[in-house]
């Protein structure tokens, strides 16, 4: 992020899973909330270095505890929005369950939508 940031960089995206890699088995161990302490440096350098960031993990959410994957957006100003994918590949829905989407991405004056 540093390095990004370095470039000039205000929207930095990670791949899906960037957090954990695909690991579908371990997927519910690995598996973060909205609000997980894991996640605080990564909010505190997106604030720190002015950059919005989307990072990709395993998300617990629902009563039930159902595992989705997730993009989780840390914003300029220390909000976490989150993203749930809605369309899953062949085998995905083993695993992880369909996600719901989630709101856009304010980068600057433009609303960003993640798919």
């Amino acid at each position: 992020m540093k390095i990004a940031a370095e470039q000039g960089v205000g929207f930095l995206l990670f791949p899906e899973l960037s957090l954990t890699g695909y690991e579908p088995a371990m997927a519910r161990d690995l598996a973060v909330t909205g609000l997980d302490s894991r996640l605080q440096p990564l909010k505190d350098m997106a604030q720190a270095l002015k950059m919005v960031t989307v990072v990709g993990a395993p998300l617990l959410s629902g009563t039930g505890g159902d595992v989705r994957i997730a993009a989780l957006t840390f914003g300029l100003g220390g909000e976490v929005s989150v993203y749930t994918k809605q369309h899953l590949h062949s085998g995905e829905e083993s695993v992880f369950k369909v996600g719901v989407g989630g709101a856009p991405v304010d980068i600057d004056a433009e609303h960003v939508h993640l798919a």
